[in-house]
């Protein structure tokens, strides 16, 4: 198996991950994160900056559409610019890059 599909994933992902593959007595056998943690963490509201990354991305996806698909990380940064949108230039690349969402250039 691949090291590839863990690149973002928190120990409750991995772990969530586990136990849809390995079944829940291995997953408690190999001890990653206490059961009690882990449903905590499942039903728990999405934090402050995950809503604020998801709002994000919605935007990320509304400018690169509105650009006709041309704008890459920079030219979108600035667009949130001259929508008032405070971000860093680098958590637009990343939300773009989890979105899939390219230049045609780059």
């Amino acid at each position: 198996m691949s090291d590839v599909w863990m690149v973002g994933c928190d120990l409750y992902e991995l772990t969530l991950m586990l136990k849809s593959c390995v079944g829940k007595d291995g997953v408690v056998a190999a001890r990653t994160v206490p059961r009690s943690e882990l449903y905590s963490w499942r039903n728990r509201p999405p934090s402050t900056m995950a809503a604020r990354r998801t709002a994000l991305a919605q935007e990320v996806r509304e400018v690169h559409h509105l650009s006709r698909e041309n704008y890459g990380a920079v030219r979108a940064h600035r667009a949130f610019g001259q929508r008032g949108t405070k971000c860093d230039r680098k958590t637009v690349r990343k939300v773009m890059r989890e979105a899939g969402l390219r230049s045609p250039v780059a």
